[in-house]
């Protein structure tokens, strides 16, 4: 018997959700979970961990985005044995600060993720989404939809909890989803698309257009970081450019204009367009399964024992800053006073703190 212990969110509203519950739902015969195994998978940033049992083979599953690593994993990744990206874009990027990377791809089950009845819309209906604005793109699909000469309406998947969408005032045809939907409503939502856009600026895999993809939705995708492993599956790929994220790092941006005329031409041959997206839907369940996606994990670690301790070893991750400018800080009921140009070490709590405050000096990193 192979022991392992794969856990993470199991709230498939969010990203990682849907990862963990996908890998959780599809494990493989001969694989045994139980949290005193010998090898520990950790779905999730890395920093979410309090610690593993004393000899575990210590996993981190996890994603990226941009084209330089986020300050805050960088003191995190040495505390683990492994690390296992979904896409080969972060094997480059994870691979600068760890020498044992692994790429396992994601999936969708096509049992759920298939193609539905479909009923004539009076407009030719647009779909994208995500939880964050930008990462996502989703203002360079309502900046493209600015210029498409059809009649149309776009509708937007957004998290109940994301802050950074704009108002609507002044952006016709356009329809925000807030709510939490059930897996049934969202099937039954994606369904009402003729043709789904997704030219994200950074994603660690893209889950929500290779849903589209399984169900036979035509789809526009930029190949971009995680998107490149299925992008092939898309109806059309947009261009993009290298821009500043904002955050650390550069990410990917299409052009609107680029975006409208795939638009259109799915609109203009709508019919071929779906004949190649049933296409497509067959290869996502030859290509990108839970099934196959699990077996490759199960692949990518190593085979796990019951371990006779269980004692738990905490994690404390001590990280070398240098700040900026002269800083008197307040955290956690104790006083730090920190001098420009000296090294120190602190816990990874307190670098957040003043990472978030601006003043952890940039160039260390």
């Amino acid at each position: 018997m192979n022991y392992q212990h794969w856990y993470g969110i199991t709230d498939g509203r969010f990203g990682y959700g849907s990862m963990v519950n996908g890998f959780l739902n599809n494990v493989p015969r001969g694989i045994k979970l139980t949290p005193k195994a010998s090898v520990a998978v950790h779905m999730g940033v890395p920093f979410a961990v309090k610690g593993f049992l004393e000899g575990q083979h210590k996993v981190n599953f996890t994603m990226w985005e941009t084209d330089e690593m986020h300050p805050r994993f960088i003191p995190w990744l040495k505390e683990y044995d492994q690390i296992l990206v979904p896409c080969r874009h972060n094997v480059e990027l994870f691979g600068r600060y760890h020498n044992n990377v692994a790429f396992v791809p994601l999936g969708v089950d096509p049992k759920i993720w298939v193609s539905q009845k479909r009923t004539a819309n009076p407009r030719f209906r647009i779909h994208a989404g995500g939880s964050l604005w930008k990462r996502k793109g989703l203002d360079l699909v309502i900046e493209a939809c600015k210029r498409l000469k059809f009649d149309h309406e776009l509708h937007i998947k957004l998290a109940p909890h994301a802050k950074d969408h704009p108002d609507l005032l002044g952006i016709p045809n356009v329809t925000f989803h807030r709510n939490w939907m059930t897996q049934d409503e969202t099937v039954a939502w994606y369904a009402q698309a003729d043709c789904w856009v997704a030219p994200a600026r950074g994603e660690g895999f893209g889950l929500m257009p290779l849903q589209a993809i399984s169900m036979g939705i035509p789809t526009i995708a930029t190949a971009t970081s995680g998107q490149a492993e299925w992008s092939h599956l898309a109806n059309i790929v947009v261009p993009h450019r290298a821009v500043p994220s904002g955050g650390p790092g550069r990410w990917d941006q299409a052009d609107p204009v680029d975006i409208a005329e795939a638009i259109t031409k799915i609109h203009d041959s709508h019919q071929t367009a779906l004949e190649q997206a049933a296409k497509s839907a067959q290869l996502v369940r030859e290509q990108f399964t839970w099934k196959q996606a699990s077996e490759k994990l199960a692949a990518a670690v190593p085979q796990g024992e019951l371990l006779t301790t269980e004692k738990f070893v905490p994690i404390d991750v001590q990280v070398r800053i240098r700040v900026n400018r002269n800083v008197t800080s307040q955290i956690n009921d104790k006083t730090y006073r920190f001098e420009k140009g000296q090294d120190y070490h602190v816990g990874e709590g307190v670098f957040q703190v003043l990472w978030d405050a601006g003043y952890v000096a940039k160039e260390q990193l």
